[in-house]
């Protein structure tokens, strides 16, 4: 398997359930996922503030401020998608250099 590669299925998995409206049921994925995928940090933490504004969401009584937080909690997941993406991308030309120098 690649690079970041179950990283990146479970943050697609998780954003589909939540464009399928089953939200509780992504940020409880989320949260397992946090505890048992290797994240770099920077894609962490993108997930862990998804999660904050997700359970703020619930703890905010007035609807506008509920959807302002939820709205926040999926830009952090794509944003945590788009840097596991670019994480990917990175490892592949890296390897693929080192592959080149050894070779040649």
């Amino acid at each position: 398997m690649g690079y970041y590669e179950e990283e990146t299925r479970a943050l697609n998995a998780i954003l589909l359930l939540i464009f399928t409206m089953q939200a509780d049921e992504a940020f409880a994925e989320l949260e397992q996922s946090l505890r048992q995928l290797a994240f770099p940090p920077a894609v962490r933490r993108l997930c862990e503030n998804a999660l904050q504004n997700h359970i703020a969401a619930h703890s905010v009584p007035l609807a506008h401020q509920s959807a302002q937080q939820e709205a926040q909690a999926v830009s952090c997941l794509l944003l945590a998608l788009e840097s596991i993406s670019g994480f990917k991308h990175v490892e592949r030309y890296i390897t693929h250099r080192n592959q080149t120098f050894v070779c040649c």
